[in-house]
């Protein structure tokens, strides 16, 4: 972009999560060294397209993750995903099911003991099963499949 017009962007919307692939970290810090603000979707986990959409209501958190909500932080476990997300300046546009998903998304606690290395634990541990992990490796689009998912290369 800034090769044909010369500008850099202001924003830069990316799919942003703690199991999201390095290089796309990578572009995150680049990002900021650029003054552009990463705003990132999904940042609650990035969810494979569940067969029941009840089901994705549903799933299970990582332990860390579900340890610092409840007895480090009294938060909900999206509002500790949140605080991740929002601590290393990231702009999050969670998506919500109910007012009392906004309401929650909307009062994250500021955290101010969330430290390194609650993030690395995070960012460490595995993802739920139905969450894409991209650390996996690239993910190429299958036109086609189960209804037109994605599916990792290799």
């Amino acid at each position: 972009l800034q090769e044909a017009t010369g500008e850099l962007p202001e924003v830069s919307q990316i799919q942003y999560h703690p199991w999201t692939a390095p290089d796309w970290k990578q572009q995150v810090r680049w990002q900021t060294q650029q003054n552009i603000v990463t705003t990132a979707y999904t940042s609650l986990g990035g969810k494979k397209f569940p067969k029941d959409p009840a089901s994705a209501a549903s799933s299970s958190w990582p332990p860390i993750v579900s340890q610092l909500a409840k007895q480090k932080f009294a938060a909900t476990e999206a509002q500790v995903m949140l605080r991740w997300a929002l601590r290393q300046g990231v702009a999050v546009i969670p998506g919500a099911t109910s007012e009392q998903h906004i309401r929650e998304n909307l009062s994250v606690p500021k955290m101010e003991d969330f430290t390194d290395d609650d993030a690395r634990a995070i960012e460490e541990s595995d993802p739920p099963p139905e969450w894409f992990d991209q650390r996996r490796g690239p993910v190429k689009y299958l036109p086609g499949s189960a209804k037109d998912a994605f599916a990792w290369q290799g």
